[in-house]
């Protein structure tokens, strides 16, 4: 259907072939229900409305909206069995379910409740904004640098950038932040930022990235925990349920590391805070740490032999060590100014 002026469409529709609504500059309204196993493409650089539920009763085989426009999202559902494709900005006016083998933003989205994507999401909008929490149930692959911003922000499957470029990732949140699989094991992530005031969860074994990694809120570790980047700094307190590796120098501003299981730093570690590193199981392995310009208290807890590498802190050095002693590495030195 091609119009040089508006479509809209007060009744429900039945696809019965593969449907192109063309409008121009002019604005297109589907009020009601859309359902079929069929393609729909909009195309319009005015404004796409959805405004009843699309593909609830049977799902459309895929849908695409053009470039240049606005789409409009007023329903809680829409469902298609294979892609759906946003080329121009989505505003979601109610909490919504984007249903598909694959869900593309390739506009910014901005929504006022709850967007659950269920399927793969290729993320190439720069942002990402709701009111309520943002869902993604499985493979997520960043096409450019993003920042989303949600009351909660929670990822189910790998998170990975594209294949050609490394790409950043900035995850503001007031609530819970959840990486359920691994991030940046098949492509790295450029960075990896998560503000403070709520909480992240690292839950998928390994985050990787070829830049930064920056935790502002707290943290806990539901597995086994490698974390490869050029930096990594602890903004809050971090807790995990088994061992915990950084590769890659360290920069403490939360007051504790607490893992049931050996933490292992493998570059140097700063203190920002004074600083509580504790292994209820196994131990803390480290090559270096100092507190820089300031100086702050450092605690070293572990459930078998501490082995000491170079320390250079101005505060206080303690060490409680439940089996197998403290040694110093050869070759090493500990230079403490306060009491140890």
């Amino acid at each position: 259907v091609s119009t040089t002026g508006a479509q809209s469409y007060g009744e429900a529709i039945t696809l019965g072939a593969n449907t192109t609504l063309d409008a121009g500059a002019a604005d297109v309204t589907l009020s009601s229900t859309v359902d079929g196993a069929y393609t729909l493409t909009v195309n319009t650089t005015g404004t796409t409305a959805f405004n009843g539920a699309v593909g609830s009763s049977a799902p459309l085989t895929s849908l695409t909206t053009n470039a240049g426009g606005t789409v409009l999202v007023n329903t809680p559902t829409v469902h298609t069995s294979g892609t759906q494709t946003y080329n121009d900005m989505v505003s979601l006016l109610v909490g919504s379910t984007l249903t598909g083998s694959t869900v593309t933003f390739n506009d910014a989205v901005v929504g006022a409740g709850d967007m659950a994507v269920v399927g793969a999401a290729v993320l190439n909008a720069g942002t990402i904004n709701t009111t309520g929490a943002q869902s993604y149930s499985a493979t997520t692959t960043l096409v450019r640098d993003m920042v989303l911003t949600a009351g909660e922000v929670s990822f189910v499957g790998a998170l990975d950038s594209a294949s050609n470029t490394a790409h950043a990732l900035t995850v503001n949140s007031s609530g819970a932040t959840t990486f359920g699989g691994a991030v940046g094991a098949t492509h790295a992530l450029g960075s990896l930022s998560t503000n403070a005031g709520g909480t992240v969860a690292v839950n998928g074994g390994a985050v990787t990235t070829t830049g930064t990694q920056t935790y502002g809120e707290a943290m806990t570790l539901g597995i086994a925990t490698t974390l490869n980047a050029s930096g990594v700094t602890f903004g809050n307190t971090v807790n995990g349920n088994a061992s915990l590796s950084v590769n890659a120098p360290v920069t403490m501003n939360g007051g504790s590391v607490t893992t049931a299981g050996t933490q292992t730093y493998s570059q140097a570690v700063t203190l920002g805070a004074d600083t509580s590193l504790t292994a209820t199981v196994g131990t803390v392995s480290f090559v270096s740490i100092a507190d820089g310009a300031s100086s702050y208290n450092l605690n070293l807890n572990s459930a078998t032999a501490l082995v000491l590498h170079d320390v250079d802190i101005g505060g206080n050095l303690h060490g409680t060590i439940q089996s197998g002693g403290v040694s110093q590495h050869a070759g090493t030195s500990l230079n403490v100014g306060g009491a140890s």
